[in-house]
């Protein structure tokens, strides 16, 4: 019985995973526009150096298409160089390892542009990232049922399809950051330190190699750590675990240490700095993010969402009853450095715009997911509780 149970799981996760893998390859294959930062990343990616404009020759003469063509595609005779994906990262103010994977990508493009190295490439990062959804789902929910659909929602969300299809770094920070998020869950309930300990240090290495701001989610996530570990008096995986995490800093630092440059000498890191201590900024700056979650998380449906969770509220208080929650631990632990990772992006972000908050974008939406049944479930019955999801 388990094992027809199990295939029953396994087939609903391929029909899902199809599922949106097919409906991103059709906005995929709809994709018209090359956004500015899009065409750094192929530059960045092949180019002997960070802007094309810093060539002697760029101002003051007139160049045909092939000669920005030249920065956005790799040459036949350029093949096998992967050296301005290290250089380029060097020089500019993000870690290399995406546009490592991208360059991969593009070799089998080589002498012509398209966007399909960087489409295909995402794609090939949310079949894990979906798994993983589905699998955080299905731990605070404990409904197979109730995160299948939670992760279908979750991925086709605007933001879902953004991250899905802008040719940016940002995919692979979310998946990063649900990997991290997935193998801490498991750290603290199974209580052991192989594999899951050793696993966390390879996330978190890789993590930071791909994007700093995944840095403000694994900070909250190990102070959180920590500190549970501590409580129980766990000596054995708490000393696992500091080794792994600073085993991974130092690797991290060891394989990039232009890293130090970026985040506090670099002009995105001071300007990071110079909005953090700008007060004035900060409430303007998370209600524009809020606004951006309202549109591209939940597509307009979070003010009718927030009024069932009022109602429930409301309910619940007359009745002088309490929420239902299952596992509200793990929301508990998962929501923390999510909600963190929020409001400092929101602040240190150079500008108000989505991508940078794609890396958390799919556990606030099963977090939101989460939150709403927890309160329809205390008010009703759990059929309903489902329906209105």
């Amino acid at each position: 019985m388990k094992a027809i149970i199990k295939r029953r799981e396994t087939i609903a996760l391929i029909v899902l995973i199809i599922t949106l893998i097919t409906i991103y390859s059709f906005v995929g294959s709809k994709k018209e526009y090359l956004h500015m930062d899009e065409a750094y990343s192929y530059g960045l990616s092949n180019y002997d150096r960070v802007e094309i404009g810093d060539n002697e020759d760029f101002y003051d003469e007139w160049h045909d298409g092939e000669y920005y063509n030249d920065y956005l595609i790799v040459n036949d005779d350029e093949k096998g160089d992967f050296s301005p994906v290290y250089e380029n990262q060097r020089d500019d103010v993000h870690p290399p390892l995406y546009y490592l994977f991208l360059r991969i990508f593009m070799e089998f493009y080589a002498g012509k542009f398209s966007m399909r190295p960087g489409i295909i490439l995402n794609l090939i990062i949310q079949i894990p990232t979906i798994l993983l959804l589905y699998a955080i789902a299905k731990r605070l929910f404990e409904s197979k049922r109730l995160a299948y659909a939670a992760t279908f929602f979750s991925s086709v969300s605007l933001s879902a399809l953004s991250s899905a299809t802008y040719i940016r770094m940002y995919a692979l920070a979310a998946f990063f950051t649900l990997l991290t998020a997935w193998l801490h869950l498991l750290m603290m309930e199974k209580k052991k330190i192989f594999p899951y300990v050793p696993a966390i240090g390879l996330s978190a290495l890789c993590g930071s190699l791909t994007h700093y701001y995944y840095l403000f989610f694994l900070a909250v996530l190990f102070l959180s750590s920590v500190i549970v570990f501590v409580k129980l008096k766990d000596k054995k995986i708490l000393a696992a675990y500091l080794s792994a995490v600073s085993a991974a800093a130092v690797l991290s630092l060891a394989v990039f240490p232009y890293s130090i440059v970026h985040l506090f000498f670099g002009y995105r890191g001071q300007g990071a700095v110079e909005n953090l201590t700008a007060a004035p900024r900060f409430l303007f700056s998370i209600g524009a993010y809020l606004i951006k979650v309202e549109t591209f998380v939940f597509n307009h449906i979070a003010i009718t969402a927030a009024l069932i969770c009022v109602s429930a509220l409301v309910i619940l208080k007359k009745r002088k009853s309490s929420i239902v929650f299952y596992n509200g631990k793990y929301a508990k632990f998962l929501f923390i450095p999510t909600a963190f990772y929020f409001l400092i992006s929101s602040i240190a972000s150079p500008y108000i715009e989505l991508r940078y908050l794609l890396p958390v974008c799919p556990i606030i939406s099963i977090l939101a997911i989460y939150l709403i049944y927890g309160l329809i479930l205390s008010v009703s019955s759990k059929k309903t509780a489902c329906a209105v999801l």
